[in-house]
């Protein structure tokens, strides 16, 4: 306990009482004693946690030995996977339709077209006063009768009452009749907005149990949506990207076509300018709906887009089919990915660079369903960087091929001006032999004789069926 202070009399200045020398030497004491390195008998097994840091070594528990994994080391796996995201808030609700220039209509030219079409109204209504009053005038003058004067100005007077009571009663019959179709339109757009997904819907329970204390309730529903439109604007509204209408229109139309339940058979984006948050959010659209043809022909992707646009590709699992149940495996035990996408075009997209083509040789070995890959006019790179050292990118795409999981069930493989040198084309060509592929596209490449030979080795050795040269110098 420190002393009390003693009390001062008169003006002098207050003196705190002093603190105890005790107090700062206890704690330095007990500090040193703490920092100390030395460490009793029987707990020895503190300093070896000291020694790690505290921190338990790592170790990957939950492993699926069913997947299937790229046997190819210089190929990284990871790079074609996906993470699931999950949203907990409300997110923008007034999302628009975008046509293909990316701009919508401009609310101002709505509002003056409300305007005018009130105005055109009120004008009709006016004429139609006005004839009826002169058809009544005509009908007298018509009849051959003559008023006095006194009882024309009369039925003047009455029948200007009665156009005044016509038109309060068209007003008033006419406001009724507004607002009842303005209720039903707000109505009609509200469900709507609702089933596109546009709008999220609110359920609100009653604290006592019982009926819902809001109009906008959710219905339940037997099974899952199939509505491919709905799915995509849902992806749009929690990506918070623009809807495209080209995108829209083609689900629509494929909706209309014979096929399974929740597959498109072709998407087809050809010259639609693609942005890196559009692009994403259609590979989100890619890994729930399985798209069969997708054609995405100078569209500006870049590496993270292919990126993106493949691991969606490889992801997609369709519950639609009829008999497939949820979590299915093949007979040999392996959980297949990549089982729908059998066309894929990505010709014309000159940014897909060095990591691109990583990209693309993964998605090649893993994806077991493709049959026809069109990479026309994207530059072809010399050498990647790999982890055991450096290799040809001709050589690690030959591999791909080569060594597909599929087997050789790849068909078409279009490489036109891509600027193919002759020692990779001899790597290819080992790789397309390999793979049994039937048909190869090799136009603009300036193949020189000793290409030729490589060439003639395909035709000789390999499964050849279609063959295009076009744009080669072969006259020697």
């Amino acid at each position: 306990m420190l002393p009390h202070r003693a009390k001062v009399m008169g003006n002098e200045p207050c003196t705190p009482a002093p603190v105890k020398s005790m107090q700062g030497s206890f704690l330095q004491n007990t500090l040193r004693r703490l920092s100390s390195s030395t460490t009793p008998r029987g707990h020895s097994f503190v300093a070896s946690k000291a020694s790690h840091h505290g921190v338990c070594e790592r170790i990957v528990l939950n492993v699926n030995y069913h997947r299937e994994r790229c046997q190819i080391s210089e190929l990284n796996q990871s790079k074609l996977q996906r993470v699931a995201f999950c949203v907990d808030v409300e997110i923008a609700s007034g999302l628009k339709s975008y046509d293909d220039s990316g701009f919508s209509e401009p609310e101002k030219v709505t509002k003056e077209k409300k305007q005018l079409s009130v105005k055109g109204e009120g004008a009709a209504l006016e004429h139609s006063v006005a004839f009826k009053k002169e058809k009544r005038e005509t009908d007298v003058k018509n009849s051959g009768i003559t008023l006095p004067l006194g009882l024309g100005k009369c039925m003047t007077e009455t029948n200007d009452a009665l156009t005044t009571s016509e038109k309060d009663t068209t007003k008033k019959e006419k406001k009724k009749r507004s607002d009842g179709e303005k209720k039903a339109w707000k109505e009609k757009k509200r469900k709507q907005a609702e089933e596109n997904g546009v709008v999220p819907v609110e359920v609100v329970s009653d604290v006592s149990g019982g009926s819902n204390t809001r109009s906008r309730t959710l219905k339940t529903q037997a099974s899952r949506t199939t509505d491919t439109v709905r799915i995509y604007r849902r992806c749009c509204q929690l990506r918070e990207t623009p809807i495209l209408k080209k995108i829209t229109e083609q689900l629509r139309n494929s909706a209309s076509e014979d096929g399974p339940l929740g597959v498109v058979n072709k998407l087809d984006l050809t010259g639609h300018w693609l942005y890196l948050p559009d692009v994403i959010t259609l590979a989100d659209f890619l890994a729930i709906i399985p798209v069969k043809d997708l054609v995405l022909e100078n569209c500006g992707l870049t590496d993270e887009g292919t990126r993106a646009i493949l691991a969606g590709l490889l992801t997609a699992k369709s519950i639609y089919y009829p008999g497939r149940r949820p979590g299915h495996r093949e007979k040999d035990g392996e959980a297949v990915r990549g089982r729908f996408i059998e066309r894929l075009v990505l010709k014309n997209n000159k940014k897909i660079g060095q990591d691109g083509w990583q990209h693309i040789c993964l998605f090649i070995n893993m994806c077991r369903s493709l049959k026809s890959l069109d990479m026309s006019n994207v530059p072809f790179p010399h050498t990647t960087s790999a982890s055991n050292g450096s290799m040809e990118m001709s050589q690690l795409l030959a591999k791909a091929v080569g060594e597909r999981l599929a087997g050789n069930k790849f068909e078409f493989f279009a490489l036109a001006d891509c600027g193919i040198t002759t020692d990779q084309l001899g790597d290819l060509t080992d790789g397309f032999i390999k793979s049994g592929l039937r048909r190869l596209d090799l136009a603009g490449n300036n193949i020189t004789s000793a290409g030729m030979k490589h060439i003639a080795r395909y035709i000789r050795e390999g499964q050849c069926d279609g063959l295009d040269l076009g744009r080669n110098d072969l006259r020697d």
